[in-house]
């Protein structure tokens, strides 16, 4: 398959599945990459978290760029810690099981 790593990104979230990327960033898949997850640095877990703190909100409001308002409480997405992450070159996540989990959601080749 080999495509980009923004590629792979960019088809989860406009095909629904921000919540498999999630999983790969908490180590809760079996696409997870253990290996790299477990020897980040500082400023690479920071990265992650907001990342993923990005994904929970796609995965509750969508892929929408406003704030939401909930029961009095604001929401608001993390583009831009989201892109730094990706700039990053995602770490935390194997391209190769990246590349892995898309083929196997049916990505087309």
């Amino acid at each position: 398959m080999t495509k980009s790593l923004d590629s792979l990104v960019e088809w989860l979230i406009d095909n629904g599945h921000a919540g498999k990327l999630l999983g790969m960033l908490w180590g809760e898949s079996q696409y997870a990459d253990f290996e790299s997850l477990g020897s980040l640095d500082r400023h690479s877990r920071i990265l992650i978290s907001m990342a993923a703190q990005h994904l929970e909100f796609i995965e509750r409001f969508g892929n929408i760029y406003e704030d939401v308002k909930v029961d009095g409480k604001i929401y608001f997405p993390l583009h831009e810690y989201f892109l730094a992450w990706r700039l990053a070159l995602l770490p935390g996540v194997s391209h190769y099981q990246l590349e892995r989990l898309c083929k196997d959601l049916g990505m087309p080749e």
